[in-house]
């Protein structure tokens, strides 16, 4: 299969495994999670609890984007980012050296923010240097764990690496209906804040919260005006894929709240955290799977009302856990914490049974 630079892609049998190891990270880091908001019933991931957010962002994420990335460029040479990011997660699996699994994370986020460049170079548009600027920030988090820099200290970093990517990704797909060069002149101007104010925390210039205003900026203009708000009107797939993208901006903006300070609650780092990362990337999620999956699978997935079961279920057991972080309920939040993890584990097990009711041959 020729690429569009005249080189090889790498056929989809080959993207499996990656896609696989991606996954597994997936629920282990899902089962830790559960573990550290005491469901013992997830005691088989306990070597892992440390690793939570590890495992989610770079070996579970790092590995799924980096491949939807590589599927674009359609280039064998881009599927080493994925390639790298996975065995990060294998690495942290098989419980070796920390040293090579942040290495192996460093060499995914450079080559990341590396293809996002040559996307760049192919089409220089404005949503494209976004996306590079998310992808330097998953880069810059893992250079932070190898020196070793905390968790706590490099959240921020991760939470861009999201926040940008996401908004790179909504800011091109609104070019089916673009908003005014004003609006998307003022979309740049939040991330070019958001980015420097994060920046300059790093070197102790301003406060992170200025960053998380731009956060709450950017949920804002999304709500505003991506095309979701149009979409939600249609039916099908297309309504579905809006509400997903609406209901992620809203999480954003209460995760934005948290951050400011604007809100409190007692387990303030819980809800802020998962707002962003359970609220607003899964919602993403959701909404783009129908798409990515078979554009990286070649398997089609066709849509069916049950995916609004797995989405209905995130929304409600998220906002359950919130209720338990400002109310100081344990209860609370490990019920729904669980029930995160099932609307997880559902919307999985879902897409992969749709797959194999619609790929298989038929006697």
């Amino acid at each position: 299969m020729e690429g569009r630079s005249g080189t090889t892609d790498l056929q989809p049998r080959w993207r499996f495994p990656l896609l696989a190891i991606g996954i597994i990270s997936l629920v282990v880091g899902t089962l830790a999670g559960l573990l550290r908001l005491g469901w013992a019933q997830a005691a088989v991931a306990a070597p892992y609890t440390g690793s939570h957010g590890v495992l989610m962002v770079a070996a579970f994420f790092g590995t799924l984007i980096s491949l939807e990335r590589a599927v674009a460029l359609a280039d064998w040479r881009a599927y080493l980012v994925p390639g790298a990011a996975a065995l990060g997660g294998v690495t942290l699996l098989l419980q070796r050296s920390p040293a090579v699994m942040h290495t192996l994370f460093i060499l995914a986020g450079a080559g990341l923010t590396l293809t996002s460049v040559e996307v760049y170079r192919r089409q220089p548009e404005r949503h494209n240097i976004i996306l590079v600027l998310g992808a330097a920030s998953w880069l810059a988090a893992s250079l932070a764990l190898l020196l070793g820099a905390s968790i706590d200290s490099i959240l921020f970093w991760w939470m861009d690496f999201f926040v940008l990517t996401i908004a790179g990704e909504r800011l091109e797909l609104n070019r089916m209906r673009p908003a005014s060069d004003r609006a998307i002149s003022l979309f740049s101007s939040l991330v070019i804040i958001t980015v420097i104010s994060h920046i300059a925390t790093t070197s102790g210039l301003v406060a992170q919260w200025i960053g998380y205003l731009g956060y709450g900026a950017i949920a804002l203009w999304l709500l505003t005006w991506d095309i979701a708000r149009h979409t939600a009107r249609q039916q099908g797939l297309t309504r579905f894929m809006a509400l997903c993208m609406l209901s992620g901006y809203l999480w954003l903006l209460l995760s934005a709240l948290l951050c400011t300070g604007v809100i409190t609650t007692p387990f303030l780092r819980d809800a802020q955290l998962h707002a962003l990362f359970l609220g607003f990337v899964f919602s993403m999620v959701f909404g783009h799977a129908p798409i990515i999956f078979p554009a990286v699978t070649r398997l089609r997935i066709p849509y069916t009302p049950l995916f609004y079961i797995p989405l209905i279920l995130l929304q409600v057991t998220l906002a359950l856990r919130l209720y338990g972080d400002f109310t100081a309920s344990p209860s609370w939040r490990t019920l729904g914490g669980v029930g995160n993890g099932l609307a997880l584990a559902l919307f999985l097990l879902l897409t992969v049974a749709t797959i194999i009711r619609f790929n298989l041959p038929r006697r």
